[in-house]
């Protein structure tokens, strides 16, 4: 078949380039389209229960993760001139377009009582309710005026730990941004051009901003890619334009090269346009391999061409053989390739789905480029000079294939035992693998985005969100004073002992500051308030949206007062204490508030006598308030409260474990996919699992090293096993295939033919892995950790399975038995190779 491919290539060579031409420029168009990803990448699938409970949080109370902090910790905040700085700031930003609202130590609201008129039937009434006012309206003009102010606003603690803190200089500004802002790739300038906005407002004044978020971490990160993905789509092109030329000393080849690998790039791009995908974190990396794919696939075939056109001095001749006795091999190494990329598919994930669809459909595409163009092209070009076939007399490389060739043939046991010991090694090693990941982990610990977050982490405990929903199980129970004060008291008595959480936003904390207002702003009285009370303060809230303690409530509580949030922001503390955190908080939960002591409770219908001795109390007032704060909780044991934790936070952790557990096993199932291909080559069992231990091996070796070097197991290390196997089985379809051939040519000679296929293939695989080494080692240039670990790991593993393929391989086949070698190559492979043809 492959040679009806090649005479096909070569006659019909005009169209199948006037074709691709036509293809490219059209793939150039939408390639042109490519958009870039803003949204937050989902990692789960719709179906998760989790994620389901996500989902229908957002739509209740709305998006977690819209807050931009910026934060200061100066004793400057205490000076007039600064102070009018920071309440200039807090309003240019908060008027500007995009902001859903701002909370600043210059702009905290607090609750005093006014009059709303209500019109019932027609008749307009008059009462009070609480009216939300600025402590700080205007710029100060003293120093006294500052003070008193800032008194004032220290003196709300529903504040304190959110905005401030009491035992520094320590303020924030927390900033919302709306939906249309957060989304959309207007984030990028709008988040950058407030930090500029901030940087030249204290400038001046010498002092430090900080930032945070996950609007900010997602900017950064969303305009990292796209610096990155043009930064190493370029070096990745120069790094192997030099080594081309450094290994084939000729012009001509590195431009035609380069000519496959930008086509192949820009195919990737208007593929993804195509399958409707955008740029992500993922799909970023695929043009630098792209073009290390391409270049790999350019030195194969043009190797075979320089040699054939040496034994025979024919050009069409040449042309003809690199495809019809190569071009079968390299279909398979990308094939392999493309599989390696394309199981990720398989995960769930659509952040993964879309890398691997696109990765598959795009290596597949530049096999067929390579394929096409390589032989067109030089068809038309002159034959090879000497100088440009000289690189296959190489003496080094030849001396180095040689070396190896020896070691495999006497000095197999050494191999072995060599082999046994790494491996034994790498499963030490492995063991102290853990899997754990990191929100920013990717971010380098030096760089101000990463020294922001732990600037926030130590003054309020952190700023990722972790959410916990409490479902009362009736509308209006969220209302109830006992539903208050246990949530009240999973606050105080539970969540405040975690110093990785910051001080809680909830309904219970919203009535606490409506009862110090009403209590003219005194603090003893920050607490949850008694039922007599409670009615008081709920009678006191406005009914019109937007005003006094509504603007607060509508995010905390459903429309039927059925559900209520406690949001609270959590340090980075990793998956695995998320897991531990949520299955303590659960326990917690639980006890709170699906079991009532019965020594505190009270039946509903009881009737109560409660006598207070008022004697020694002047002040009615006080005994008031000593009335206000008696409840009772009434017992029902069949009703029991639903309680849920979510979050960004949550959902990574979720997402993190998903994808790890999706892609090892999509590792497996690439695995058995790629041993089907080497069932194609050799039909013996006994030989497939030769040709696989070679490959495996690299693997565990990665594994172990990533345990010594405590590199744990997340998503962007498990990468590295199934994109480097896809890769690294190339060097075995290579080799194996030549020495199929090489055996039926030598009387089934098996160390003649092991030699053989290993001085013809060695070079090739030499040149490869070189290619692709420095083609995967730029990726440690990147400020992403993900991406560095991937560039290093897979350079790791490419180079291991290099040796493992010029080495212990060998060494296995000659330990292959002359009469098991007899019998495999009498019977026919499922597809027949060119070179098997006698």
């Amino acid at each position: 078949m492959w040679e009806r491919i090649a005479v096909f290539v070569l006659r019909y060579r005009w169209i199948l380039v006037g074709t691709l031409v036509a293809l490219t420029v059209f793939m150039a168009y939408k390639a042109s389209e490519v958009k870039f990803a803003y949204d937050n990448p989902k990692f789960i699938p719709d179906d998760d229960k989790e994620y389901q409970a996500y989902v229908d949080f957002k739509k209740t109370f709305g998006d977690d993760g819209s807050v931009f902090v910026i934060g200061i910790n100066t004793p400057k905040i205490n000076h007039v001139d600064f102070f009018n700085t920071w309440f200039d700031l807090s309003e240019d930003i908060q008027n500007s377009e995009g902001i859903q609202q701002l909370l600043s130590i210059t702009n905290v609201p607090y609750l005093s009582r006014g009059n709303e008129q209500t019109i019932i039937d027609g008749d307009t009434f008059q009462r009070e309710v609480f009216k939300q006012e600025r402590v700080i309206k205007q710029r100060v003009k003293s120093k006294a005026e500052l003070d008193s102010l800032l008194g004032v606003v220290r003196n709300l603690r529903f504040y304190e730990g959110l905005i401030y803190k009491d035992s520094g200089n320590f303020t924030l500004m927390a900033v919302t941004l709306k939906k249309s802002i957060l989304d959309s790739k207007k984030r990028i300038p709008f988040v950058r051009g407030m930090v500029k906005k901030v940087e030249n407002a204290l400038e001046p004044y010498n002092v430090e901003g900080h930032y945070s978020g996950l609007p900010f971490i997602r900017t950064e990160f969303s305009q990292r890619i796209k610096e990155e993905l043009q930064l190493f789509t370029l070096l990745s092109i120069i790094i192997t334009a030099f080594i081309l030329l450094f290994f084939f000393r000729s012009f001509y080849t590195l431009l035609f090269a380069m000519l496959v690998v930008i086509i192949g790039v820009i195919w990737s791009f208007g593929i993804l346009v195509l399958i409707g995908f955008k740029i992500t974190m993922f799909t970023a990396l695929l043009p630098p391999l792209i073009v290390v794919i391409g270049i790999a696939n350019c030195i194969y075939l043009l190797n075979k061409y320089h040699e054939e056109y040496r034994l025979h001095s024919n050009q069409m001749k040449s042309l003809q053989r690199v495809i019809s006795k190569v071009g079968i091999a390299v279909f398979f190494t990308n094939l392999t390739t493309a599989i390696g990329f394309g199981v990720f598919t398989l995960t769930g994930s659509t952040v993964l789905h879309e890398f691997g669809l696109n990765a598959f459909l795009s290596v597949m595409s530049v096999f067929f480029i390579s394929i096409i163009l390589i032989p067109v092209i030089f068809s038309f070009l002159k034959p090879p000079s000497t100088r440009h076939t000289k690189h296959l007399e190489n003496k080094r490389l030849r001396a180095l294939i040689e070396y190896l060739a020896k070691v495999a043939t006497y000095n197999r046991k050494t191999v072995y035992i060599t082999t046994v010991i790494v491996v034994a090694l790498a499963f030490i090693g492995m063991s102290r693998v853990q899997r754990i990941g990191f929100l920013v982990d990717d971010i380098s610990k030096s760089e101000k985005i990463y020294k922001d977050l732990k600037f926030f982490e130590t003054h309020m405990n952190g700023v990722m969100p972790f959410e916990i929903v409490v479902n009362s199980g009736r509308d209006g129970g969220i209302s109830d004073p006992s539903v208050l004060r246990k949530i009240d008291r999973l606050e105080r008595q539970n969540l405040a002992n975690y110093d990785v959480l910051s001080k809680p936003i909830s309904i219970a904390q919203i009535i606490n500051f409506a009862r110090q207002a009403l209590h003219d702003g005194d603090r003893r009285f920050y607490r949850v308030p008694g039922n007599l009370e409670l009615n008081r303060i709920m009678n006191l809230m406005p009914s019109k949206q937007g005003e006094g303690g509504n603007i607060m409530l509508r995010s905390l509580v459903d429309s039927s007062n059925q559900k209520a949030r406690i949001s609270v922001q959590m340090a980075d503390i990793g998956t695995k204490r998320i897991r531990e955190l949520k299955k303590e908080i659960y326990g917690i939960a639980d006890t709170i508030f699906n079991y009532t002591r019965n020594e505190t409770s009270i039946p509903t219908d009881s009737i109560i006598e409660i006598v207070f001795d008022t004697s020694e109390y002047a002040d009615h007032d006080t005994v008031y308030h000593m009335l206000s704060e008696v409840s009772y909780e009434p017992v029902d044991s069949s009703e029991r409260m639903d309680i849920h934790i979510t979050g960004t936070s949550v959902i990574f952790q979720k997402g993190n474990d998903y994808l790890i557990r999706n892609l090892l096993i999509s590792l497996v199932v690439a695995f058995l996919i790629i041993g089907l291909i080497m069932a194609t080559i050799f039909t013996s069992l006994r030989m497939i699992m030769i040709s696989m231990i070679p490959n495996i091996i690299p693997l565990l070796i990665t594994a172990g090293i990533m345990g010594y070097f405590n590199v744990a197991l997340k998503p962007s290390t498990v990468l590295v096993f199934s994109v480097a196997f896809g890769i690294a089985v190339d060097f075995t379809i290579h080799f194996l295939s030549k020495y199929r051939m090489e055996l039926r040519r030598n009387q089934f000679n098996i160390q003649v033919s092991v030699r053989k296929a290993l001085k013809e293939t060695g070079v090739s695989m030499l040149y490869t892995a070189v290619i692709l080494f420095f083609g995967f080692v730029i990726f440690s240039g990147s400020s992403f950790g993900g991406t560095i670990a991937l560039g290093i790991f897979t350079s790791i593993t490419l180079v291991v399975g290099l040796l493992s393929n010029l080495i212990l391989l060998p060494s296995m086949l000659l330990s292959y038995d002359l009469a098991k070698a007899r019998q495999q190559s009498k019977k026919k492979p499922i597809i027949q190779y060119p070179d098997d043809v006698a």
